[in-house]
């Protein structure tokens, strides 16, 4: 979800959506069984993932509430599985992609590539 404005019904629908995810984490977590959980969060986990972070504060994607929820679902991601990896990777408009990766025993190794233009 993308939140539109701070404090709208599509902000609040994403911080719930952001909380069932994490929920869903925490009582399905499997450390023996392989996870992918990716995609574009709409979410800069901090001013760095940004292009300038003094023109993007007050807005949504950096707001603390959805960077405490990102943080929140690394942690549960950590605690459940706990050989994962998470790549970011930046398309040309610098908006950051998580992928987080748990990597098991007999998966490849190599890293992750992604295109930003869904190749």
């Amino acid at each position: 979800p993308n939140g539109r404005t701070l404090g709208s019904p599509f902000y609040e629908a994403k911080l719930a959506w952001f909380d069932r995810l994490i929920r869903w984490v925490e009582e399905t977590g499997d450390p023996g069984q392989p996870l992918i959980l990716g995609g574009d969060f709409n979410v800069a986990p901090t001013d760095l993932d940004v292009w300038d972070a003094t023109a993007c504060h007050g807005g949504t994607h950096v707001s603390g509430p959805e960077r405490d929820r990102i943080a929140q679902l690394e942690r549960e991601l950590q605690a459940a599985i706990p050989a994962y990896r998470i790549y970011r990777v930046r398309t040309e408009r610098e908006i950051p992609i998580v992928l987080l990766r748990r990597q098991s025993p007999g998966w490849e190794t190599r890293p992750l590539e992604a295109n930003a233009h869904g190749g």
